[in-house]
């Protein structure tokens, strides 16, 4: 199956999960970050762990210097593809809603207006 055919499969699930009832229903999407060490070693072509732990420890400073950097500014952070709602099945709860724009970004490769902690 082509990465385009895969893709559109996905988006398609999204869709038929997005009908369902959502009490007890646990949907798994691919995440864009997924298990950090992992995936960054291998989008890098490193095979081993300690490359990849090095590679973490980097991200998460970016991500640490950027939070630092957020808040001398007294900047806000609002999540780009979630927003926060109440559970449906407990009411008391909070949880975070997917509300769109990725898969269609990933698509167009449009990232544009996404934060780069990647590149070094």
């Amino acid at each position: 199956m082509s990465p385009a055919a895969m893709l559109r499969s996905c988006i398609q699930m999204r869709a038929a999960c997005a009908r369902l009832p959502m009490c007890g229903v646990r949907v798994w999407m691919p995440a864009a970050v997924g298990s950090q060490p992992l995936s960054v070693a291998q989008s890098a072509g490193q095979q081993n762990y300690e490359d990849a732990n090095v590679t973490k420890v980097k991200l998460e400073e970016k991500q640490r210097s950027r939070r630092r950097e957020m808040e001398r500014t007294k900047q806000t952070w609002v999540p780009r593809w979630f927003q926060r709602g109440q559970d449906p099945c407990i009411p008391s709860r909070s949880i975070h809603q997917y509300k769109g724009g990725y898969w269609e970004a990933k698509m167009q490769g449009e990232w544009d207006n996404v934060i780069d902690l990647y590149t070094t």
